[in-house]
């Protein structure tokens, strides 16, 4: 089947265009939907590897577009030293990475910069309809400021959001220490912060464990 993409309409080619950096909401958490990302590789082939690999290595794109080489991989783990921390992180290989490296015979997708990947990106995630209205904050080059509007989602979404969409697909599922150790994070506080995890969501998460005795 070929896949046809949607339109794209004017808002997002005149963004692309302009000084218009369009940033991550603070407020929530934008997880990606992985299976309807994956269809697009007909369109934009190497994004949508460099979305996989993202989206389950939980890797900053310090690391999974720049750092990451074949040499960190072996043994069905992706063994590597953060760039922005330097922590050591070891991770499971994904099947869906798995798929990335077999197509490619074991190598990598081919290296592009930082602003035409988040360029792509929301392309991709358009075309994928991520495109419902949610709240957050983008930067206005007029006034020199971010600020808060309604805008599709796929305006958020930078190469930040696969790392927070995996720690938000994992919470609750796996053990904090494990979210903890394959983000390289020194304690498990930066779970909550990544999931937006709010007092009264751990009283229900011990609601339902009481309930469930």
């Amino acid at each position: 089947m070929i896949l046809k993409p949607r339109p794209i309409p004017l808002f997002l080619v005149v963004n692309l265009g302009s000084n218009i950096r369009f940033r991550s909401s603070s407020l929530i958490p934008i997880p990606l939907s992985f299976t309807t990302i994956k269809t697009l590789s007909l369109l934009f082939e190497t994004e949508t590897e460099i979305d996989l690999i993202s989206c389950w290595s939980g890797l900053r794109i310090s690391d999974f577009l720049y750092n990451l080489k074949t040499d960190n991989i072996k043994d069905g783990f992706i063994s590597i030293k953060t760039q922005k921390t330097k922590t050591f992180v070891k991770l499971p290989i994904h099947n869906h990475i798995k798929h990335v490296l077999n197509k490619r015979f074991g190598q990598l997708p081919k290296k592009m910069s930082a602003t035409e990947y988040n360029k792509n990106l929301k392309i991709v995630c358009q075309l994928a309809e991520i495109d419902n209205l949610v709240y957050g904050k983008i930067w206005n080059p007029e006034i020199k400021r971010k600020e808060c509007k309604y805008l599709p989602k796929y305006a958020f979404c930078t190469s930040h959001i696969g790392r927070k969409s995996l720690c938000t697909n994992l919470a609750g599922k796996v053990p904090n220490e494990l979210i903890q150790s394959i983000f390289g994070w020194a304690d498990s506080t930066m779970v909550a912060h990544y999931t937006k995890t709010t007092k009264t969501d751990y009283a229900e998460q011990l609601k339902s464990y009481w309930n469930g005795e």
